[in-house]
């Protein structure tokens, strides 16, 4: 997971101020503060993370 967000950090840098020269400030952080929310979002949708749980901790018999 480090790998993708290395990866994609510097991406979105780079995009994000022709981002802002294209839509204007208002409509690029309206973008981002929606993706900000909807993305983990969807993630606790996802079935195998609705059910995490604890396991018992390995004793040493």
């Amino acid at each position: 997971m480090d790998v993708v967000v290395v990866l994609l950090a510097p991406v979105g840098l780079a995009l994000i101020a022709p981002a802002i020269d294209a839509f204007g400030v208002t409509a690029v952080l309206a973008v981002c503060a929606a993706a900000c929310f909807l993305v983990p979002a969807a993630a606790a949708l996802v079935p195998t993370a609705r059910h995490l749980g604890r396991t018992a901790p390995a004793t040493a018999d």
